[in-house]
């Protein structure tokens, strides 16, 4: 039964010259990790990586962070079925 469970979200560099970053999905189950792609890219200038999401009011930006916080409750949805097997 899985005792320890984060889910976070952080961007890396897709190239050295670009100025946009690849955003990925990181999941730890007692100390075991799982990184996947979510293949979404942001502009470097609007990641927050202290809080894991988008900044500004674009559109663009709300849908973004809306499918961030649909890929966490996703993971979290996940770990309870794996609680309640």
């Amino acid at each position: 039964m899985a005792t320890n469970f984060t889910v976070l979200f952080h961007a890396r560099k897709k190239v050295k010259t670009d100025q946009s970053l690849l955003i990925y999905l990181r999941v730890t189950i007692d100390g075991n990790r799982f990184e996947s792609s979510i293949h979404r890219q942001i502009d470097k200038d609007k990641w927050i990586p202290k809080v894991e999401k988008a900044k500004g009011n674009s559109e663009e930006t709300k849908s973004l962070n809306d499918y961030l916080d649909l890929m966490r409750n996703r993971a979290f949805n996940f770990q309870r079925e794996l609680l309640m097997e």
